[in-house]
C-alpha cells in the first residue's frame, strides 16, 4: 500500500489511476454516502472482458434513498472526477 502525500491524505486523479493499476481501492472525499469506490479488474482466461477495466461498488452504499442501486458496474470518471483533488486511498 502507499501512503499518499497530498494535503490531508488527499490525491489527484493521476494518482488515484496510479493506485489502482497497483490493485488499491480509491474513493472522492466529496461522494455523496458511504461505503463506494473505484477498482480496477484485470481478467483472467475465463473471463468474457479482455482488457483491464475500472469499475464502481456500491454494494455497501449507505444512503437514505431506499431506491439507490446497489451493484458493481463498469465505471468511467467524469471530468469532475478527473479533475477533482479530493481522491482517497481505502
Amino acid at each position: 500500500m502507499c501512503n499518499p502525500t497530498g494535503e490531508n491524505g488527499m490525491f489527484d486523479f493521476g494518482e488515484a489511476l496510479r493506485l489502482l493499476k497497483l490493485g488499491n481501492r480509491v474513493k472522492r472525499a466529496g461522494w455523496n454516502g458511504q461505503g463506494i469506490f473505484v477498482s480496477m479488474s484485470t481478467p483472467d482466461s475465463g473471463d468474457s472482458m479482455t482488457q483491464p477495466f475500472l469499475y464502481i461498488d456500491t454494494l455497501n452504499l449507505q444512503t437514505k434513498n431506499p431506491m439507490a442501486p446497489k451493484g458493481r458496474v463498469p465505471w468511467a470518471p467524469s471530468q469532475t472526477d478527473i479533475l477533482a483533488e479530493d481522491w482517497i486511498l481505502l
